[in-house]
């Protein structure tokens, strides 16, 4: 959960939509706007959306927990939930046929937090944005793309195409099986584990990138600037054309290597160690 500094107003917004392009029709639309003043610290559900869901879902939230699971059926339901110490934000919530969005105003207050949680049906591809809070998704099946401004990631159990993008937090990723894992980092640590994806690939600035496979790979490509990068695969006579290089550290390679494999990992640092293992 993310803390927000005292100032004297802080907004958060949340918007949750399917394309209109897509031609969504919505069966259920909210419409509601609340104001109170003074009441002691607390939580405040200020929103609960139900709506049918097709296409592809997008949700952008300015600050806050974002956080994301399958629901069985074809509805996309969400609660947005204001966290506050001092007195009750000013808190407004609209709906339309296409879009829900929602919006918090916090004053004079220590600290005033925002999560949300959406269930949506597992095969929808889903497109998740936040400026400053944790994303966390699981166990959806579809395409899903992810990337924060000042914030973690967690991601776990997915099967489709998977896309992480942090600029100042970690990405932390668990049994991940999609034809295709990607995950970008500007400042913070990449740790995926329980890695099925044939194809990996993960690039870092300043962190270090840890990838560890369940499976055997077909192409793993670890990029990374200042930190360490660890790269671990099954054990077993598999062999793997392996491109290991490092201008400021230390490199081991201890699996086998062919230069003719079709199975390629490709680790690549400049100030940081290189691990390749079982």
């Amino acid at each position: 959960m993310t803390t927000l500094p005292l100032t004297p107003a802080r907004t958060a917004a949340l918007v949750v939509g399917v394309p209109i392009s897509l031609i969504v029709i919505i069966a259920a639309a909210v419409s509601s706007a609340t104001s109170h003043h003074g009441t002691p610290g607390g939580t405040h559900p200020t929103a609960r959306l139900d709506l049918s869901a097709q296409g592809t879902v997008t949700a952008t939230a300015n600050y806050g927990m974002l956080q994301v699971v399958p629901a069985a059926g074809r509805r996309l339901r969400l609660t947005w939930t204001v966290h506050y110490a001092h007195h009750h934000p000013i808190v407004a919530w609209h709906s339309t046929h296409s879009v829900g969005s929602g919006s918090a105003r916090c004053i004079a207050v220590r600290d005033c937090t925002f999560s949300y949680q959406a269930t949506l049906p597992a095969g929808l591809p889903t497109d998740l944005t936040d400026g400053a809070g944790t994303v966390t998704v699981h166990g959806l099946t579809s395409p899903v793309s992810v990337t924060t401004q000042a914030g973690d990631i967690v991601a776990s159990a997915i099967s489709g195409t998977v896309h992480l993008q942090a600029q100042a937090g970690s990405i932390t990723g668990s049994g991940l099986s999609g034809a295709l894992a990607l995950a970008g980092d500007q400042a913070g640590d990449i740790r995926l584990t329980g890695l099925s994806s044939p194809e990996v690939t993960a690039s870092g600035q300043s962190g270090n990138i840890s990838l560890a496979f369940t499976a055997v790979p077909q192409r793993v490509s670890a990029t990374d600037r200042m930190g360490d990068i660890s790269i671990a695969v099954p054990s077993g006579p598999a062999a793997y054309f392996v491109s290991a290089s490092t201008d400021f550290g230390t490199t081991h390679v201890g699996v086998p290597t062919s230069q003719g494999s079709s199975r390629v990992i490709t680790a690549s640092d400049q100030f940081g160690a290189i691990s390749i293992t079982h």
